[in-house]
């Protein structure tokens, strides 16, 4: 089955999108726009920001040999703007392959869910999240990597899942980041986490694995109280429901 008949069957027909459009919802209108047909190069697709939803989701299309592919990002108000971009910028291996979307069956809004799981189990919390969806498989099967980050942009994790069954392929890794501006770029620069964060977050996946519920929910509370204190969350934030 086609994947614009496919997406079609699971949205309904409309083309227009909107700012919280999912990959599913974007790759219908992308389609729509350059032909079903332009959906068999597809090499890549990445979307950043994303609370949860990206505003544009960006279809990388050429083969795994290319110097070049064509950029192509669909924005949260239905433009297709088109560029290029370098391989090298794209880190695909020398083996990549196409995506198979006949394999697809994780949709972008699934991936938040999935990864705000695996966030919790670690006592971690994220307020924006980076997706680039590829083949991770000489069979085409499409895999997500996710990229986890706090409202300062100080956290990073980064969690890869299936995107044919939502398995956990590479678990939860946290990392310690700040992003600053190195000669007019956003760069990724290693920081010390604070030793509270961590202690906190190692006692919290402990009460996890246990099944405790009063443990996690006591290391949750002390998890927003240490945010409070050391400035990473406002007392109005720490007081929203799920």
């Amino acid at each position: 089955m086609k994947i614009s008949v496919l997406l079609t069957l699971i949205f309904g027909a409309s083309s227009s999108l909107h700012a919280a459009a999912t990959m599913y919802q974007a790759l219908e209108h992308f389609a729509d726009e350059r032909g079903s047909d332009a959906l068999d190069s597809v090499m890549l697709i990445r979307g950043e920001g994303g609370q949860p939803q990206p505003a544009e989701w960006i279809v990388y299309r050429g083969g795994a040999k290319d110097s070049e592919f064509r950029a192509e990002g669909i924005t949260s108000s239905g433009r297709v703007l088109s560029g290029k971009a370098s391989a090298r910028e794209l880190n695909l291996p020398p083996h990549a392959e196409r995506v198979n979307f006949s394999m697809l069956s994780v949709d972008s809004n699934a991936a938040f869910r999935i990864a705000t799981q695996e966030a919790r189990k670690e006592n971690f919390s994220f307020d924006r999240i980076d997706y680039e969806l590829r083949a991770n498989s000489l069979a085409g099967v499409p895999a997500w990597s996710l990229r986890l980050f706090n409202e300062s942009k100080s956290y990073l994790g980064e969690l890869t899942l299936s995107a044919a069954t939502g398995e956990i392929l590479r678990p939860l890794q946290l990392h310690s980041y700040a992003v600053k501006d190195v000669g007019g770029q956003e760069k990724l620069v290693m920081v010390r986490e604070p030793w509270a964060r961590r202690a906190v977050r190692s006692v919290g996946r402990w009460f996890s694995q246990t099944g405790t519920t009063f443990g996690k929910d006591t290391l949750r509370g002390l998890g927003t109280a240490e945010e409070i204190a050391i400035g990473n969350r406002t007392r109005d934030d720490a007081f929203k429901t799920d």
